[in-house]
Parts: C-alpha cells; structure tokens; sequence
C-alpha cells in the first residue's frame, strides 16, 4: 500500500470529499470549488443549502465546512461578527449578503477526506509516514469499515457515489481471457491462491458508477519450469471476474479497452496487449470459434511484443510501460 503514500506526496492525490451530498454534487459540477470564492454563496442559495433568511442550520452548515468562523452568532435575526460589527441574516438585503460573501471569500472547505481506507499493509516506510502525519495530511485520512470501502451499499449509495464521482479501480490479476475474464484468487484445479478481498466489489462498482472504469493489470507472460507461459488465454476453467464485467487490462505491451467492446473486438484488443511469441495460437482459436474472420490479419506492431522492444502504437491501445500508460491515461482522460 505504499502507493497511495506516494501518490499522496507527489500531488496527485489531493481531490477531497465532504460528507454532504448537496455539497459533494457542487464539487462534482464545478459549481464550487475547495477555496470559496465570491459566487460560491448564490451556488450554496440555489441548491437550498443555505437559506436565503439566513438561519441557524444554514449558520452551523457554513461554520461545518469552515466558511464562517465559528466565532459568528445569530441572535435576534442578526449576524454577530467576532469584531463586534453586525448584520442583517436576510440575504436578499445587498449589503447583509456582502459582508457575508466577503467573510466567506478565500476560504478552504475543511473537514475534507483525500483518503478513506479500511486496514493498510506496508514497509517501514509507510509506517514512519502514517505516524508522522500531521495537519491536512492527518485531517485527511479516514479509517472506516471495509464495507464503506468494498461497496456502495448502506443505506447512504447516493452520497458514496458523488464521493466517489468519475472513479478509477486499479487492482492486479493472474491471468486474463481473450474474452476480458480474469483470474485472480485460484486455479482451475482448485488450489486457491489468496482471499479475493474487495476486487470484485471494485470492478462491479465501476460499472455500477457513472463514469466509472476498471483497471485489471498483470504481466502478459510468465515463467515456471516449462518456460514462458502466456497469461493472456483462450480460456481457464476458473474465474474471478467474469467477461461481463470486463473494462480495462494493462500488460507491460499497452492498454486494450473491452468495455462495450464486441468479442471479436475484445480478441483484437487482447491480443495486442500479448506476448508475440503466443498470439499465433491464440488467432488460429479464435478463427475456428468464428470469434476472428478467417482473413484476419493481425497488426505488424503485435509482431513486436517481446520483451525488451517497443514499436509504435496500434490505435486500439496505448504501448507503453503499463503504470506510465495509466498515469497518462489518469491525467488526460
């Protein structure tokens, strides 16, 4: 898990969510932003969030997010400022709305989350890290239940879903078909290999998720006593997450993208992310499974899929080492 430390201390992940729904879809459209700004009040109007005749729960929810010191009462239908000035709670009067709006200008939301995790495994190095934590880096980091992690169910999915808004689910897979199957946790002779943890849930939910995609990463080829074997197959008698829910796999030849892909685009797809010394046997499967037209040529790029070569890239992925593709693919999406 050392990664999110990383990813955190390079700047990249710096995004927070708020635990309200009304603000989190603000956030989300661009309405808003994490620094309040001279219109960001009418947005607040607009939405109901905060009444026009200023109340006490429109108060506390602006003093929640740290856009009014907490210092500010309303008493008797005034705002009573810290300096000993007042003003008028009814927002529609311009001037009461104008000392609010110039109170709240430039400030930062709080109580934001950039990370929420259920349990953490690491070096040393993440240890010093998480005990060293302090301010914004602490603040943001919350702990919570597995099952707010893994799903959106609870009884609170609309809100989990704007915070988890345009989402990205990375995880790491054994084996994959030509199909977008992928084998992960065990073997067709049933030897299982680890716990499945919550990547399951993951690729379900990107589905389920507006926007959301999948990641499945592994290595397109493998080494045991009988040499390279292809981890990109026609089939394996054991699954993990099944072709219906295929997205995105990354081998260290590129990206292929199987969502709403036909099969026959999925096989074209899978097959030039594979290792070139197994892509004949896989095209001969796939012409006499009527999944490839017997004329199909396959791409001369494919042709250069070994390890230690790299040639220009076919239009239906992006070659490249896998974690700088999907950096690339994070940033200009």
């Amino acid at each position: 898990m050392d990664g999110f430390m990383h990813l955190r201390k390079s700047g990249i992940l710096r995004r927070h969510v708020f635990d309200d729904l009304g603000l989190q879809r603000l956030l989300n459209s661009g309405a808003v932003h994490e620094v309040a700004d001279t219109s960001t009040l009418d947005r607040f109007i607009e939405v109901g969030l905060v009444a026009m005749q200023l109340d006490r729960p429109s108060l506390h929810w602006l003093q929640k997010f740290g856009l009014v010191d907490s210092s500010v009462d309303l008493v008797n239908g005034e705002l009573r400022w810290p300096d000993g000035m007042r003003s008028g709670a009814d927002l529609s009067d311009r001037g009461a709305k104008r000392m609010l709006v110039e109170h709240i200008d430039g400030k930062p939301l709080v109580g934001g989350r950039y990370l929420h995790g259920a349990f953490w495994l690491g070096t040393r190095l993440l240890q010093d890290w998480l005990r060293d934590l302090d301010d914004a880096d602490y603040a943001g980091l919350c702990m919570t239940r597995v099952t707010h992690i893994n799903q959106l169910y609870g009884g609170r999915e609309s809100l989990d879903i704007a915070q988890r808004h345009d989402p990205r689910f990375f995880n790491t897979c054994m084996m994959a078909t030509v199909f977008g199957a992928a084998v992960s946790d065990g073997l067709a002779d049933g030897q299982v290999v680890s716990g499945v943890g919550g990547k399951y849930n993951f690729v379900a939910m990107a589905h389920e998720i507006p926007n959301g995609r999948s990641a499945l990463m592994l290595r397109a080829v493998r080494e045991n006593a009988h040499g390279p074997q292809s981890n990109i197959v026609w089939h394996y008698g054991y699954t993990t997450i099944p072709r219906h829910l295929r997205d995105l796999v990354v081998t260290e030849y590129g990206i292929a993208d199987l969502r709403g892909a036909t099969d026959e685009e999925c096989v074209q797809r899978m097959l030039a992310i594979c290792d070139a010394r197994f892509v004949d046997a896989l095209v001969s499967k796939a012409e006499a499974a009527g999944k490839l037209a017997r004329d199909y040529v396959l791409p001369e790029a494919v042709r250069t899929n070994t390890p230690g070569r790299s040639a220009p890239a076919p239009s239906i992925v992006w070659r490249t080492h896998p974690l700088a593709a999907l950096a690339i693919w994070l940033r200009f999406r």
